[in-house]
């Protein structure tokens, strides 16, 4: 692509004005990743500023570069310089010129919130391709036709994201639904995206060590339903306060979801018992559906209304959607049923936030036949503040907790653990082990599992994997019970 043709309508100054006839190859933020031809931009970032590493993506082959000021008087690079106020808003803006601005050629669907986003996405999904195809994009994995693509980021970078736009466009799908992090939009990530719809979950306590405080925390949640977004329509979940201040600034069409009788898409008679999965009758302007899901919790009511809320909406029929949902499976690691002991429910969530905690367990506590055993550790070089809470809630709510460790990171997990256990009232703590290895906690946990118990495995979820230290280790909590069952399973029998 013509260099002219790449940066044309965003405003710079530099040398690169004599140079807008160069191929360009590519578009990278990052030196390492520089190939011959690229433009390179500089990108200040929390641990590590671009702007240093302009003379190695020279080096590299760099055909242009991009920075910020003060660097509009650098002469000692090689390569031409196009001098911007933002590049970050800047290297959104070429990858999506880059790939033909494939955004607005999709039908793209936009989810942000504190909690529910994996399983609404997976629920719209499911839902609209029972008509036609969808891409995908989120915390689990990226999906695009028959390509399933791992996922670092629960949004990717954007030169990634649009180069997936573009693959599904080539194979002729034409609606996406992907999760937006905060961190993605307050990062520009998904600038220079441009959304049909953007559905807002909830919002309650994390990352709080990155954006430092709730209210900054909601500003960039906010921002998917900016007028910078294109979306035309903001699907607001009516039972969480933060959705009216979205409403009252939102441009275009709201619509809302919820358990009150104001919700424009609500659900009355809810049975959610657990492990029953789900029953209730969806309310959608006027006239009532029976749904029945296997899906787990109360909060599972509100991610179904979202994701009926957006398809409906859209032009599905209601019949169609309430058919999809019935027919629905659980996502991985969102209240996951896994075969463990016999007669001992094993689940395995995500949870990783004080909301969630008191989600889950409301959930399973109305249909526990026994104790709630609850396995969990939280994050290292992550929110601090949420730790003793979550202690807190879990030693409330169960019956026997284990602590351990999640991804401890370069924090110490003792040290972690420690911080939890200021949380756990004097009165609970007989209750509460110390287990800093995960896989003998869980093993501990559905060794005293008895007939009738529920056992929690909490805040890794669908994760496959451990991060302590600066090394990632293989670790599945669903391997580790589907191990610890087969194993159960053979000495019962006296195999060898």
């Amino acid at each position: 692509m013509k260099l002219g043709d790449l940066v044309s309508g965003f405003p710079f100054r530099g040398s690169a004005r004599n140079f807008l006839f160069a191929d360009i190859r590519g578009v990278s933020c990052s030196s390492k990743s520089v190939q011959p031809g690229d433009l390179f931009i500089a990108i200040r970032g929390s641990r590590a500023d671009g702007h240093s590493y302009i003379e190695e993506a020279v080096r590299r082959g760099a055909q242009c570069v991009a920075a910020e000021e003060p660097w509009g008087e650098a002469t000692r690079f090689s390569a031409p310089l196009i001098i911007v106020g933002n590049t970050r808003n800047f290297y959104a803006y070429c990858a999506s010129r880059f790939f033909g601005e494939p955004s607005k050629k999709l039908n793209l669907i936009g989810i942000t919130g504190t909690n529910g986003k994996t399983t609404t996405a997976f629920l719209i999904r499911h839902i609209i391709e029972k008509r036609t195809s969808c891409a995908i994009f989120g915390t689990l994995y990226y999906v695009i036709g028959d390509k399933v693509c791992p996922s670092s980021l629960t949004t990717p970078d954007t030169y990634e994201l649009n180069k997936l736009f573009a693959e599904a466009l080539a194979q002729d799908i034409r609606h996406a639904v992907m999760e937006v992090s905060s961190h993605a939009l307050d990062q520009n990530r998904v600038g220079s995206l441009r959304f049909s719809s953007a559905i807002f979950t909830n919002l309650t306590r994390d990352h709080l060590d990155y954006h430092k405080d709730l209210e900054t925390y909601f500003l960039a949640k906010r921002r998917l339903f900016s007028a910078e977004s294109g979306a035309k329509r903001a699907i607001l979940n009516s039972d969480d306060p933060y959705s009216a201040r979205i409403r009252k600034e939102f441009g275009g069409e709201t619509v809302t979801y919820g358990l009150g009788e104001d919700a424009d898409v609500r659900a009355r008679d809810i049975d959610s018992r657990f492990p029953d999965g789900l029953s209730f009758r969806l309310v959608v302007e006027g006239k009532s559906y029976p749904i029945r899901s296997s899906l787990l919790g109360l909060h599972n009511v509100y991610n179904i209304l979202a994701a009926v809320a957006e398809t409906y909406y859209d032009g599905f029929s209601v019949d169609g959607i309430v058919r999809a949902v019935c027919g629905f499976k659980a996502v991985p690691g969102r209240m996951e049923l896994v075969e463990g002991p016999p007669e001992v429910a094993v689940v395995i969530d995500y949870a990783h936030t004080p909301d969630a905690f008191s989600k889950v367990f409301s959930s399973v506590r109305n249909g526990a036949k026994a104790r709630v055993i609850a396995v969990f550790g939280c994050g290292g070089d992550r929110d601090r503040g949420k730790r003793p809470e979550m202690g807190r809630i879990a030693s409330s709510a169960a019956d026997c907790v284990i602590l351990t460790s999640d991804n401890p990171r370069s924090e110490d997990p003792e040290a972690i653990l420690d911080e939890i256990w200021e949380g756990i009232p004097s009165s609970e703590r007989s209750k509460v082990e110390r287990v800093p290895d995960r896989r003998q906690a869980i093993i501990r946990s559905l060794d005293i599992a008895r007939e009738g118990d529920v056992v929690l495995i909490l805040g890794k979820g669908h994760e496959a994997y451990q991060i302590i230290g600066d090394r990632r280790f293989d670790f599945s909590d669903q391997e580790v019970v589907r191990s610890y069952y087969a194993e159960t399973v053979k000495v019962k029998s006296g195999a060898p």
